[in-house]
């Protein structure tokens, strides 16, 4: 199905540029030949991912090749017809030099994914995920207490300690580096341990637990936008349909009810979601009413709803706006040529050219809130296409073994592996959309990494695997779905 989307996708841009572009004869076969690059290269990704044996590699062939689709092939379409609704315009490029830099900027983009499939492709360990859900010895009190406990001291540390709010420098916590380290641990790393008990909750076929839970989950994403980030709600409404495949693929104990649960849950976080997409546009002016104006939320959020600006947005392009991808490549590659860089290895690590390159371009005020430069175009910042090629082909094998290392060698219950893929590959895509520093992204995961040890061996006690531990009728019902 997917290399069928793939075909028509790429099929339909295609006609798209014919109709709508106006480009040179140059400028068209330069993008043209790009688009047919990524269809050739997605397709065989796609097929490479049918592999049961492989199907390890092939989750993340998927899901590089769905950021793809996404950020820069569905987002080229877009600009062709509404290139002036993209938020770098005017702030950084005004609209017809965007447009003429899409054909470069999809040409540099096309060179890292096909870098990062290729990477992926040549890792040299391949390996199997069982999605087939195991007996397990869950501690579902227990999770729930330590989540809700966890979400009160993360609302505590950032009233008292300002921690981890955008634009805003924390207050010291009177040891070196513990504020930024909590930052860490209080941010994306939480999404786990506030997702477990939902996900323990649908394997068990308990509603009750499942409604505290959800509230639980939500209640994180709504701690975070209380305090000006807009991005944990969002990824809360993608997990809850991620965790519905996986379990839809391996459940069979209690199968029937399961199903049931999942229409209801569709049904009621699609309409939370449709309730967010309509409210995304003032969210931005809510967390600067909270910031600037007021401490109260109800005001802040008749300010919010007030604002001739947020009224006349679409939340639908705010939300495509969000998904950083090909307008801000264009952006920073028209912008490269008109800054002088940091040079050094070490400003190329450490994050401090996406910083250089946010005071030149936004300023000393808006600086504050990093400039996501997509990792594309920072690789191209650094080293022109051989860092953006070399750099991809590093990533994607960094992916590899991530995956590879979490999934085959922690000593944690396998359910809990499952419950914690969705996890990584969100961090995957947050690397590719932002980009800029690589250390800091190091950090989170190994935060990430050390949460998801520790939770997991709090929620399900862990057993060493072997053949009688494994429920041979779940193995049964995989091979019968097969």
């Amino acid at each position: 199905m997917l290399t069928r989307i793939n075909i028509a996708l790429h099929g339909a841009v295609f006609l798209a540029l014919v109709l709508f572009s106006g480009y040179g004869l140059i400028d068209f076969l330069f993008i043209i030949t790009s688009l047919a690059a990524t269809c050739v290269g997605g397709h065989i990704a796609l097929r490479k991912a049918q592999s049961r044996k492989e199907n390890a590699r092939g989750v993340l062939l998927i899901g590089i090749t769905l950021f793809f689709w996404a950020a820069y092939t569905i987002k080229l379409a877009i600009a062709l017809v509404a290139v002036k609704n993209f938020w770098v315009v005017p702030k950084l490029i005004d609209s017809e030099q965007l447009f003429a830099a899409l054909p470069e900027a999809y040409a540099v983009a096309s060179l890292g994914y096909l870098s990062l499939l290729v990477s992926i492709l040549a890792f040299p360990v391949t390996y199997h995920i069982d999605w087939t859900i195991r007996e397990n010895r869950a501690r579902p009190i227990t999770t729930l207490l330590v989540a809700g406990t966890g979400l009160l001291v993360k609302y505590m540390l950032k009233s008292y300690f300002l921690l981890g709010i955008p634009g805003v420098d924390p207050i010291s916590m009177g040891i070196p580096f513990l504020a930024g380290a909590v930052t860490l641990a209080i941010g994306f790393s939480f999404l786990f341990l506030v997702n477990i008990p939902v996900f323990l909750a649908l394997v068990s076929g308990r509603r009750g637990y499942l409604a505290l839970a959800l509230v639980i989950a939500f209640a994180n994403g709504g701690i975070d936008l209380r305090f000006g980030s807009k991005n944990t709600i969002l990824f809360e409404i993608a997990l809850v349909p991620i965790y519905l495949s996986i379990l839809y693929q391996g459940i069979y104990s209690g199968r029937r009810q399961f199903i049931k649960t999942a229409r209801l849950l569709i049904i009621g976080v699609g309409s939370f979601g449709l309730m967010i997409l309509a409210a995304y546009k003032y969210m931005n002016f809510f967390r600067f009413a909270l910031l600037l104006d007021t401490k109260d939320v109800a005001q802040a959020i008749a300010l919010a709803a007030a604002n001739d600006n947020a009224q006349s947005r679409s939340s639908l392009m705010d939300i495509i706006n969000r998904l950083t991808g090909i307008e801000a490549l264009g952006a920073v590659m028209h912008l490269t040529q008109q800054i002088q860089m940091p040079g050094s290895l070490i400003a190329f690590i450490d994050g401090s050219v996406v910083r250089h390159f946010t005071q030149v371009v936004l300023g000393s005020v808006e600086a504050k809130t990093l400039f996501s430069m997509t990792q594309f175009g920072y690789f191209y910042v650094g080293g022109g296409l051989g860092a953006v090629v070399l750099g991809s082909l590093v990533v994607g094998f960094v992916f590899a073994f991530i995956q590879y290392f979490t999934f085959r060698s922690f000593p944690v219950h396998h359910n809990m592996k499952l419950a914690f893929l969705p996890i990584l590959w969100l961090s995957f895509v947050l690397l590719l959309l932002g980009g800029g520093n690589l250390v800091l992204w190091s950090k989170d995961m190994l935060v990430t990494l050390v949460l998801f040890f520790i939770i997991s061996r709090i929620s399900v006690r862990y057993e060493k695997p072997s053949a009688s531990r494994q429920n041979p009728g779940g193995a049964a019902f995989a091979a019968r779905r097969r």
